[in-house]
């Protein structure tokens, strides 16, 4: 059941533009992200000076990421990803897993659905009648896929 939600998970992250979750949970989600970057930072016991040099930006840009203030680039997720040793994933907050490896089914196993169905409630409150169907469908296929 876990993995069917797992999946059901990134399917809904690859629907944002269908269920329009991203400006549902925009605020909810701006904290968090904010939040995470400044934990991981304080859990390697850097400071932002020194994430700062570590990643080629000034100590202000670490501050303005860290206060919700400005988002980074691409290149510069990608740079933290590497440096903290997680997924872009989770530095958006979009899953709890730090990296995952898909040869290690422990991932899975210790998927922490109640994110999940917490953002689950809130997107199904905000449907209209023909997103539930849609949302409807793509639950059944799965079900189909994993049943076969």
């Amino acid at each position: 059941m876990c993995l069917f939600l797992y999946i059901l998970y990134i399917v809904v992250l690859l629907n944002f533009n269908i269920l329009k979750f991203d400006t549902l949970l925009k605020n909810e989600v701006h904290i968090m992200v904010k939040n995470r970057y400044k934990e991981l930072r304080e859990e390697f016991s850097l400071t932002q000076k020194q994430l700062a040099e570590i990643l080629d930006l000034t100590p202000a840009a670490i501050g303005l990421y860290e206060q919700g203030r400005r988002e980074p680039d691409l290149e510069t997720l990608e740079k933290m990803a590497e440096c903290f040793s997680v997924s872009i994933d989770y530095l958006l907050c979009r899953t709890s897993i730090r990296k995952l490896d898909c040869n290690d089914i422990e991932h899975f196993e210790k998927f922490d659905a109640s994110n999940f169905t917490k953002a689950f409630k809130i997107i199904k409150r905000k449907l209209n009648k023909t997103e539930k169907k849609y949302l409807q469908k793509i639950i059944n296929e799965l079900h189909n896929v994993i049943n076969e």
